[in-house]
């Protein structure tokens, strides 16, 4: 698994206001980046998958006793199957490279990419496995926050108009602005919502207030 995880500003607009120059390559990374162990508790991830982290002792041991041994040590795996490997004991004591994987899925354990069902690691496994004190932290705010319900709501990019070849704005998602008002989400959620409970909303809005009358909730 990478030792550090990208936090770029560049993938946030927000963030490139914040952008800084003059500076070096690792200074970049060390200032864009977090790692890993900070995120994640390591040692709960591996008793389900073990993991080696590329900055650690046990990862450069192995790295450098595979190339040393050169194709008697690596070997790279693309389109092979588990099955293969299991019984081919030509693997069984060597480096495995397999480039299929998306990069944007980087730990969900598939049997079949094709099928999401057939995925081993639920996709709420990461989130359970965060590390100690974001853990601890998240229990401190639990308990601050109390019992609440959150909605997600998307609409920014989803209910921008363009217009067609006649000139006429339109929308991929003409109804969309609609049901996602306030006003509309409190028609939806009073069956599940009960009255004076806490409500969150995440959402890609930005108008202030936006969601302002659901405090009538």
């Amino acid at each position: 698994m990478p030792s550090r995880m990208c936090i770029n500003p560049n993938h946030n607009n927000k963030g490139i206001l914040h952008k800084v120059d003059n500076v070096t390559a690792e200074e970049r990374w060390a200032a864009s980046s977090c790692t890993m162990d900070s995120l994640y508790d390591i040692d709960l991830i591996s008793e389900t998958v073990p993991v080696i982290l590329d900055n650690s002792d046990a990862w450069h041991l192995i790295l450098s006793t595979s190339m040393k041994l050169g194709d008697r040590g690596v070997a790279h795996v693309e389109g092979l199957t588990r099955v293969d490997l299991k019984e081919d004991s030509h693997y069984s004591n060597l480096l495995l490279i397999n480039r299929t994987a998306s990069p944007l899925s980087w730990f969900a354990e598939c049997k079949d990419r094709k099928n999401r069902s057939a995925i081993i690691l639920p996709y709420s496994f990461l989130p359970s496995m965060a590390a100690e004190k974001l853990r601890i932290a998240a229990d401190q705010i639990k308990r601050v926050l109390g019992d609440y319900d959150a909605i997600h709501v998307r609409r920014g990019d989803k209910i921008k108009t363009r217009k067609d070849r006649y000139g006429v704005k339109r929308s991929l998602h003409p109804h969309l602005d609609r049901d996602t008002r306030a006003e509309f989400i409190l028609h939806r959620i009073q069956k599940w919502v009960p009255s004076g409970r806490t409500l969150f909303i995440a959402s890609n809005e930005r108008t202030p207030g936006f969601f302002s009358p659901l405090s009538v909730r």
